[in-house]
Protein backbone atom coordinates (compact mmCIF):
# COMPACT_ATOMS: atom_id res chain seq x y z
CA UNK A 1 0.00 0.00 0.00
CA UNK A 2 0.97 3.23 -0.86
CA UNK A 3 2.00 5.50 2.29
CA UNK A 4 3.85 9.05 0.71
CA UNK A 5 1.32 10.97 -0.94
CA UNK A 6 3.57 11.00 -4.57
CA UNK A 7 2.06 13.79 -5.60
CA UNK A 8 2.80 15.66 -2.98
CA UNK A 9 6.31 15.20 -3.37
CA UNK A 10 5.95 16.22 -7.06
CA UNK A 11 4.91 19.74 -5.45
CA UNK A 12 8.06 19.93 -3.69
CA UNK A 13 10.23 19.10 -6.43
CA UNK A 14 8.68 21.57 -8.15
CA UNK A 15 9.01 24.13 -5.64
CA UNK A 16 12.90 23.75 -5.77
CA UNK A 17 12.41 24.09 -9.23
CA UNK A 18 10.85 27.43 -8.93
CA UNK A 19 8.10 26.46 -10.98
CA UNK A 20 4.80 26.94 -8.67
CA UNK A 21 2.98 29.96 -8.49
CA UNK A 22 4.11 32.53 -6.01
CA UNK A 23 2.86 35.43 -4.10
CA UNK A 24 4.53 38.46 -2.11
CA UNK A 25 1.52 39.30 -0.13
CA UNK A 26 1.39 37.61 3.34
CA UNK A 27 -2.24 36.80 2.45
CA UNK A 28 -1.68 35.70 -0.79
CA UNK A 29 0.68 32.82 0.32
CA UNK A 30 0.06 29.29 1.95
CA UNK A 31 0.13 29.37 5.70
CA UNK A 32 -0.10 26.50 8.23
CA UNK A 33 -3.24 27.74 9.91
CA UNK A 34 -4.79 28.05 6.13
CA UNK A 35 -3.84 24.56 5.35
CA UNK A 36 -4.69 22.75 9.27
CA UNK A 37 -8.39 24.89 9.21
CA UNK A 38 -8.99 22.89 5.52
CA UNK A 39 -7.71 19.76 6.82
CA UNK A 40 -9.85 19.94 10.28
CA UNK A 41 -12.98 20.72 7.27
CA UNK A 42 -12.06 17.73 5.22
CA UNK A 43 -12.00 15.60 8.62
CA UNK A 44 -14.97 16.68 10.00
CA UNK A 45 -16.87 15.59 6.84
CA UNK A 46 -14.56 11.91 6.62
CA UNK A 47 -16.10 11.84 10.45
CA UNK A 48 -19.45 12.67 10.00
CA UNK A 49 -19.49 9.75 6.62
CA UNK A 50 -17.67 7.39 9.08
CA UNK A 51 -19.89 7.74 11.68
CA UNK A 52 -23.36 7.09 9.36
CA UNK A 53 -21.58 3.81 8.00
CA UNK A 54 -20.06 2.99 11.27
CA UNK A 55 -23.39 2.73 13.84
CA UNK A 56 -25.62 2.09 10.22
CA UNK A 57 -23.73 -1.54 10.84
CA UNK A 58 -23.54 -1.55 14.27
CA UNK A 59 -27.09 -1.21 15.25
CA UNK A 60 -28.17 -3.54 12.66
CA UNK A 61 -29.36 -7.07 13.67
CA UNK A 62 -27.61 -10.37 13.23
CA UNK A 63 -30.32 -11.27 10.69
CA UNK A 64 -30.39 -7.89 9.26
CA UNK A 65 -26.55 -8.07 9.04
CA UNK A 66 -26.54 -11.78 7.31
CA UNK A 67 -29.27 -10.64 5.22
CA UNK A 68 -27.18 -7.55 3.78
CA UNK A 69 -23.71 -8.73 3.47
CA UNK A 70 -24.06 -8.21 -0.29
CA UNK A 71 -25.49 -4.47 0.30
CA UNK A 72 -22.14 -3.95 2.77
CA UNK A 73 -19.95 -4.94 -0.12
CA UNK A 74 -21.65 -3.34 -2.62
CA UNK A 75 -22.03 0.05 -0.62
CA UNK A 76 -18.14 -0.40 0.31
CA UNK A 77 -17.49 -0.79 -3.89
CA UNK A 78 -19.66 2.74 -4.06
CA UNK A 79 -17.41 4.06 -1.77
CA UNK A 80 -14.00 2.97 -3.04
CA UNK A 81 -14.52 3.43 -6.37
CA UNK A 82 -14.97 7.07 -6.43
CA UNK A 83 -11.63 7.43 -4.09
CA UNK A 84 -9.70 6.12 -6.82
CA UNK A 85 -10.62 8.21 -9.60
CA UNK A 86 -10.90 11.13 -7.37
CA UNK A 87 -7.12 10.71 -6.19
CA UNK A 88 -5.63 9.94 -9.74
CA UNK A 89 -8.09 13.10 -10.61
CA UNK A 90 -6.31 15.79 -7.91
CA UNK A 91 -2.87 13.75 -8.31
CA UNK A 92 -2.44 15.13 -12.23
CA UNK A 93 -4.42 18.50 -11.32
CA UNK A 94 -3.71 19.43 -7.68
CA UNK A 95 -6.18 22.23 -7.74
CA UNK A 96 -9.16 20.30 -8.03
CA UNK A 97 -8.34 19.76 -4.68
CA UNK A 98 -11.07 22.48 -4.02
CA UNK A 99 -13.85 20.57 -5.41
CA UNK A 100 -13.39 16.85 -5.32
CA UNK A 101 -11.81 17.19 -1.93
CA UNK A 102 -14.94 17.45 -0.12
CA UNK A 103 -16.68 14.48 -1.86
CA UNK A 104 -13.13 12.80 -1.31
CA UNK A 105 -13.58 12.76 2.09
CA UNK A 106 -17.31 11.90 2.17
CA UNK A 107 -16.26 8.76 0.61
CA UNK A 108 -13.40 7.81 2.56
CA UNK A 109 -15.51 8.25 5.64
CA UNK A 110 -18.32 6.11 4.32
CA UNK A 111 -15.52 3.52 3.39
CA UNK A 112 -13.26 3.31 6.40
CA UNK A 113 -17.22 3.25 8.04
CA UNK A 114 -18.02 0.36 6.95
CA UNK A 115 -14.76 -1.54 7.21
CA UNK A 116 -14.05 -0.39 10.80
CA UNK A 117 -17.89 -1.56 11.86
CA UNK A 118 -17.17 -4.87 10.15
CA UNK A 119 -14.21 -5.41 11.81
CA UNK A 120 -15.49 -4.01 15.21
CA UNK A 121 -17.76 -6.76 15.08
CA UNK A 122 -14.62 -9.82 15.41
CA UNK A 123 -12.42 -7.38 17.62
CA UNK A 124 -15.00 -5.75 19.87
CA UNK A 125 -13.77 -1.53 19.96
CA UNK A 126 -10.20 -2.33 18.04
CA UNK A 127 -11.15 -0.58 14.94
CA UNK A 128 -12.07 2.06 16.98
CA UNK A 129 -9.15 2.78 19.01
CA UNK A 130 -7.40 2.55 15.54
CA UNK A 131 -9.63 5.55 14.52
CA UNK A 132 -9.69 7.79 17.62
CA UNK A 133 -5.78 7.07 17.80
CA UNK A 134 -5.14 7.93 14.24
CA UNK A 135 -7.54 11.58 14.15
CA UNK A 136 -5.87 12.56 17.92
CA UNK A 137 -2.35 12.09 16.63
CA UNK A 138 -3.56 14.23 13.47
CA UNK A 139 -4.35 17.29 15.42
CA UNK A 140 -1.25 16.70 18.45
CA UNK A 141 0.86 16.30 15.46
CA UNK A 142 0.22 19.62 13.54
CA UNK A 143 -0.08 21.88 17.11
CA UNK A 144 3.13 20.61 19.04
CA UNK A 145 5.45 20.25 15.60
CA UNK A 146 5.01 23.84 14.61
CA UNK A 147 5.10 24.40 17.97
CA UNK A 148 7.90 22.92 18.74
CA UNK A 149 9.95 23.54 15.40
CA UNK A 150 10.82 26.75 16.61
CA UNK A 151 12.81 25.60 19.65
CA UNK A 152 13.79 22.18 18.09
CA UNK A 153 14.60 21.94 14.42
CA UNK A 154 15.90 18.77 14.23
CA UNK A 155 12.46 17.18 12.84
CA UNK A 156 13.67 13.39 14.62
CA UNK A 157 14.66 14.99 17.87
CA UNK A 158 11.01 16.67 17.71
CA UNK A 159 9.07 13.13 16.87
CA UNK A 160 9.71 11.64 20.54
CA UNK A 161 7.95 14.55 22.45
CA UNK A 162 5.33 14.22 19.83
CA UNK A 163 5.02 10.72 19.90
CA UNK A 164 4.26 10.81 24.26
CA UNK A 165 2.37 13.56 23.83
CA UNK A 166 0.65 11.74 21.49
CA UNK A 167 0.09 8.64 23.52
CA UNK A 168 -1.12 10.42 26.54
CA UNK A 169 -3.62 12.98 24.76
CA UNK A 170 -5.21 9.21 23.41
CA UNK A 171 -5.17 7.09 26.77
CA UNK A 172 -6.81 10.59 27.87
CA UNK A 173 -9.73 10.77 25.42
CA UNK A 174 -10.11 6.83 25.08
CA UNK A 175 -10.91 6.68 28.73
CA UNK A 176 -13.37 9.36 28.78
CA UNK A 177 -15.09 7.57 25.99
CA UNK A 178 -14.87 4.06 28.40
CA UNK A 179 -16.01 5.88 31.26
CA UNK A 180 -19.31 6.96 29.43
CA UNK A 181 -19.87 4.68 26.87
CA UNK A 182 -20.02 0.80 28.50
CA UNK A 183 -19.46 -0.98 25.86
CA UNK A 184 -15.87 0.24 25.26
CA UNK A 185 -14.99 -0.17 29.25
CA UNK A 186 -13.93 -3.36 28.23
CA UNK A 187 -10.94 -1.88 26.26
CA UNK A 188 -9.03 -1.23 29.64
CA UNK A 189 -9.94 -4.66 31.11
CA UNK A 190 -7.53 -7.31 32.16
CA UNK A 191 -8.15 -9.42 29.30
CA UNK A 192 -7.79 -6.40 26.53
CA UNK A 193 -5.40 -3.89 28.29
CA UNK A 194 -2.34 -5.23 26.18
CA UNK A 195 -4.13 -5.70 23.22
CA UNK A 196 -5.61 -1.69 23.76
CA UNK A 197 -1.93 -0.70 24.13
CA UNK A 198 -0.58 -2.42 20.46
CA UNK A 199 -3.63 -0.56 18.79
CA UNK A 200 -2.86 2.44 20.11
CA UNK A 201 0.82 2.69 19.78
CA UNK A 202 0.72 1.20 16.12
CA UNK A 203 -1.33 3.72 14.22
CA UNK A 204 0.05 6.66 16.19
CA UNK A 205 3.65 5.77 15.42
CA UNK A 206 3.25 5.13 11.80
CA UNK A 207 0.65 8.57 11.69
CA UNK A 208 2.88 10.33 13.55
CA UNK A 209 5.88 9.67 11.41
CA UNK A 210 4.04 10.02 8.29
CA UNK A 211 2.72 13.27 9.22
CA UNK A 212 6.24 15.02 10.62
CA UNK A 213 7.08 13.97 6.79
CA UNK A 214 4.26 15.79 5.37
CA UNK A 215 4.22 18.91 7.72
CA UNK A 216 8.38 19.31 6.70
CA UNK A 217 6.90 19.52 3.45
CA UNK A 218 4.11 21.94 3.86
CA UNK A 219 6.98 24.24 5.87
CA UNK A 220 8.85 24.19 2.95
CA UNK A 221 5.56 25.77 0.68
CA UNK A 222 5.05 28.30 3.19
CA UNK A 223 8.37 29.04 3.15
CA UNK A 224 8.85 29.27 -0.54
CA UNK A 225 5.58 31.68 -0.40
CA UNK A 226 3.34 29.71 -2.44
CA UNK A 227 -0.38 30.80 -3.93
CA UNK A 228 -2.77 30.40 -1.39
CA UNK A 229 -4.91 27.99 -3.87
CA UNK A 230 -2.17 24.89 -3.07
CA UNK A 231 -3.67 25.02 0.83
CA UNK A 232 -6.84 22.88 -0.77
CA UNK A 233 -4.26 20.25 -2.03
CA UNK A 234 -2.04 20.10 0.79
CA UNK A 235 -4.85 19.63 3.14
CA UNK A 236 -6.38 16.53 1.25
CA UNK A 237 -2.95 15.30 1.12
CA UNK A 238 -2.58 15.09 5.17
CA UNK A 239 -6.51 14.07 5.25
CA UNK A 240 -5.29 11.17 2.59
CA UNK A 241 -2.81 9.97 5.23
CA UNK A 242 -4.80 9.37 7.83
CA UNK A 243 -7.11 6.37 5.48
CA UNK A 244 -3.19 4.89 4.56
CA UNK A 245 -2.28 4.22 8.17
CA UNK A 246 -6.11 3.11 8.46
CA UNK A 247 -5.18 0.91 5.81
CA UNK A 248 -2.11 -0.04 6.80
CA UNK A 249 -3.52 -1.53 10.57
CA UNK A 250 -6.63 -2.87 9.22
CA UNK A 251 -4.42 -5.38 7.06
CA UNK A 252 -1.97 -5.87 10.12
CA UNK A 253 -5.34 -6.75 11.96
CA UNK A 254 -6.71 -9.68 8.91
CA UNK A 255 -2.77 -10.59 9.05
CA UNK A 256 -2.93 -11.14 12.57
CA UNK A 257 -6.07 -13.23 12.72
CA UNK A 258 -5.35 -15.08 10.16
CA UNK A 259 -2.19 -16.31 11.85
CA UNK A 260 -4.20 -16.71 15.04
CA UNK A 261 -6.01 -19.06 13.11
CA UNK A 262 -2.83 -21.05 11.68
CA UNK A 263 -1.77 -21.50 14.82
CA UNK A 264 -4.93 -22.99 15.95
CA UNK A 265 -4.69 -25.76 13.25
Amino acid sequence: MRIINHSLLIMENRALRDKLDKRDSAGDCVTLAGVTLKCAFYILLSALSFAIAFFWVQNASAAMLIEGTVYVIVALAVSAIPLVIFSIIMAIFPNSAMVLGPFFSVFAGLALGFIAALFDLVLNGIAFICIVASTTTCFTVIFFDSLLKKKIKNGFLRFFPIFFISIVAIFAVLAIIALTVEKYALLFSEGLLILTVIFIILPTFMASILLMFHMSVIYKLVEYKADKKYEWFLAYSLSQLFIMVYGLVFKMIIVALSSAKVIKR
